[in-house]
């Protein structure tokens, strides 16, 4: 069986996992470009490493791929013929 933890203690986990992975985030302002979202949404590495290899808060990185999820899902690519 798993440990059940607290909503309280997962959240207080959750929230010290994300601070100590948006230090250093030089890129917030900036707009994501397609090479980025590619690595983002065909991931093959853990987030953590995509956050130090693009220099995105790993919250940022989440983000990005729920939302490309979403908008993949509502207007799907046309395959070219």
């Amino acid at each position: 069986m798993p440990n059940c933890f607290s909503i309280k203690k997962r959240n207080e986990q959750r929230l010290r996992y994300y601070k100590k992975y948006q230090k250093n985030n030089f890129n917030s302002n900036r707009r994501w470009n397609g090479a980025e979202k590619e690595l983002v949404l065909n991931f093959d590495i853990s987030d953590v490493d995509l956050h130090k290899r693009l220099g995105r808060s790993v919250g940022a990185i989440q983000i990005m791929r729920c939302r490309m999820k979403d908008r993949n899902l509502m207007f799907p690519r046309r395959n070219p013929i």
